[in-house]
């Protein structure tokens, strides 16, 4: 399965097959790559699609007004019109270049983490794709 990646080729967004659904996770987290757990099959992520439209469910670590756990957030996306044959990307042209761990920055911890929102603000690519993937 394709994975679309930050530019700073920090987060990833790919797609959980046994769950049928997209999430976004960190290259490293704790000195952990998880890009490698996530090749074996294993469910990680800050961030996951949840069943409708717009919805994903967001990794919040305890403070301020917020307890550790899950968050349901109401993404605004626009859904946008599916591509002439000529215009879709071809495999070979990813949104982003490749990142081995050795050229990612390291993660400062999961409070470090931006938000999907901030995520998606500087990242309008990844709007697309998720705006693009149509149903299940």
């Amino acid at each position: 399965q394709p994975s679309y990646w930050d530019k700073a080729g920090r987060l990833f967004l790919y797609y959980q097959e046994a769950e049928q659904r997209w999430a976004i996770c960190p290259l490293v987290d704790d000195g952990e790559v998880l890009l490698a757990v996530v090749q074996q099959g294993v469910l990680r992520g800050i961030a996951f699609e949840g069943e409708s439209f717009g919805e994903w469910h967001e990794y919040i670590e305890a403070g301020g007004e917020y307890s550790e756990g899950w968050l349901r957030r109401e993404l605004q996306l626009t859904q946008l019109p599916e591509p002439e044959p000529w215009q879709r990307p071809r495999p070979s042209d990813p949104l982003c270049p490749p990142v081995t761990p050795s050229t990612a920055a390291p993660s400062s911890g999961r409070g470090a983490q931006p938000t999907v929102q901030e995520i998606l603000a500087d990242h309008p690519e990844l709007q697309e794709v998720l705006a693009t993937s149509g149903p299940r």
